[in-house]
């Protein structure tokens, strides 16, 4: 668990104290943890909701974050980013 990033699913605001069974048992998985690797870099838009364990290591954790403007055939969008 040192470092990871773990993303919420959009629906952990909704089930949160909810009944759980068999018939919503696809909605009881709410993360998804993205363990840190030398080299790899995570993207992702900053309305997902996530967080950032605890990371003891011997080297720096750089996280960088910032706006990116992308543009297409649907005209232009305003993105947030981060990186871990």
């Amino acid at each position: 668990m040192n470092g990871i990033t773990r993303f919420y699913g959009h629906h952990v605001d909704v089930i949160g104290g909810g009944y759980m069974d068999s018939g919503n048992l696809y909605l009881q998985s709410t993360t998804f943890d993205s363990k840190p690797e030398e080299g790899v870099l995570v993207v992702f838009p900053s309305h997902l909701k996530h967080m950032a364990l605890p990371y003891e290591g011997k080297k720096d954790r750089i996280i960088v974050s910032f706006n990116a403007q992308v543009h297409g055939d649907q005209g232009d969008e305003l993105f947030s980013y981060n990186f871990f």
